[in-house]
């Protein structure tokens, strides 16, 4: 079987999709299917690291359903074609219905149609008549953070997950791969001027981020103990090993959710909103607009309950639960 797999990056989308694409295609590949993703050159994209992983890319110059055809016609036969994109909707995946077996969406946002046999949203306690007017009737839903897709590295490492210490001897900031509004550095000043600047800081960021050399120029000017870590593969021991976080409300907050990291979380972006209200009302995060506020009266109870909140959120097996769902309905596609 052959699976295609349509996403992009860029500094101003940030690496969230393709990070749980590739999550995605490895698991997929594992059950013995070949995976080929559909990409567009744009500015600071990750394509390199979806190569890099092993997979083949095809370089798209935009969104039009036409390029995507052809692409797909030159492939040959698609089994199933999964779309992770908030530029894409329902006319493109219906242009190209006609060249794939079964098409999979994964969407967060749920503000347009689409025309997908599954469709996944992996947000927390997501309400299941978000998608009633945006699907067709038939469209299976695989709603909530059990279908999260994490790399197996998150579950491997639940073991190891609590107690952290308060106060934080070490705090993880990571603001997403690109960080294009460079909250990173308002994050990273915060903490040097908080109640916890004796704490040892660990950043994480992708060599797309556009404020790397601000943030190399600002921990070499700083007192306090700071490492800037770029494209890091071992993102689960990283966390394990902190005892807060101050982060951004995409994908990452599951991962970090998944290990029982408590997460101070600023907004992003808007498309974050709805995650971060879901997970801060279920105590799975600490959500703030005022971050040197927070710092000051965060408490070791507070962390404690967010640390035992954000563990129950997902247990690390969303990508499995996925592609169980996804074989299923190949399978019985094949037999309508």
């Amino acid at each position: 079987m052959t699976a295609v797999i349509r996403c992009d990056s860029s500094i101003e989308i940030g690496f969230g999709h393709i990070m749980r694409m590739l999550v995605i295609a490895r698991e997929l590949k594992r059950r013995g299917m070949a995976v080929i993703f559909l990409a567009q050159e744009l500015a600071g994209n990750g394509i390199t690291r979806i190569e890099n992983g092993g997979f083949r890319v095809i370089r798209l110059r935009g969104n039009s359903a036409k390029e995507s055809f052809d692409a797909l016609t030159v492939i040959g036969s698609v089994d199933l074609l999964i779309v992770d994109s908030y530029a894409l909707e329902k006319r493109y995946e219906t242009a190209l219905r006609k060249c794939v077996k079964v098409i999979a969406v994964f969407d967060d946002l749920n503000d347009r149609k689409h025309d997908a046999d599954i469709l996944v949203d992996s947000t927390h306690n997501k309400d299941k008549n978000a998608y009633k007017s945006l699907v067709g009737k038939h469209t299976k839903l695989l709603l909530g953070a059990a279908y999260t897709p994490l790399d197996t590295q998150y579950a491997a490492h639940r073991a190891l997950a609590m107690p952290r210490r308060f106060p934080p001897r070490k705090i993880m900031i990571a603001m997403g791969g690109t960080d294009s509004n460079n909250l990173t550095e308002k994050a990273l000043k915060t903490v040097a001027n908080s109640r916890f600047n004796s704490a040892a800081i660990e950043i994480v960021l992708t060599s797309r981020a556009p404020h790397i050399k601000k943030i190399r120029n600002l921990i070499d000017k700083m007192e306090q103990k700071a490492r800037l870590l770029i494209d890091i593969d071992n993102m689960a021991k990283l966390i394990i090993g902190a005892d807060l976080a101050i982060g951004s409300g995409g994908v990452s907050s599951y991962e970090r959710a998944s290990l029982a990291l408590a997460t101070v979380t600023l907004n992003a972006a808007q498309n974050q909103n709805e995650n971060i209200s879901k997970l801060n009302a279920a105590g799975a995060v600490i959500a703030t607009d005022n971050l040197a506020q927070t710092l000051e009266t965060l408490t070791a109870e507070t962390v404690a309950n967010c640390e035992k909140n954000a563990f129950n959120i997902t247990d690390g097996n969303g990508a499995t639960r996925v592609c169980d769902e996804l074989e299923k309905f190949l399978t019985n596609s094949y037999w309508s």
